[in-house]
């Protein structure tokens, strides 16, 4: 399958797996934990809770992503425990 101009979705939206799907479901619940995007009286809110193990961290107990494809999101675990 080629993506498209884009470069990031199929041609045909029906060919995302709903093995693919689940996996972002979980990625995103990983990652952002039940936070993300949400109001809050009438104002745009976003709160980060994730459920990240000690093992997703680096050895310099750091972890991270991009959030909406340019911005840098870090995690720093100094205690090394499961988040």
């Amino acid at each position: 399958m080629e993506p498209t101009d884009t470069g990031i979705w199929p041609d045909n939206p029906q060919a995302t797996s709903g093995s693919t799907v689940e996996m972002f479901s979980m990625w995103i619940f990983i990652f952002l934990g039940e936070g993300g995007f949400g109001q809050k009286e009438g104002r745009l809110t976003f709160t980060l809770a994730p459920r990240l193990r000690e093992d997703y961290f680096y050895n310099s107990g750091e972890a991270g992503f991009t959030l909406c494809g340019g911005c840098r999101v870090v995690y720093h675990n100094e205690s090394g425990k499961n988040t």
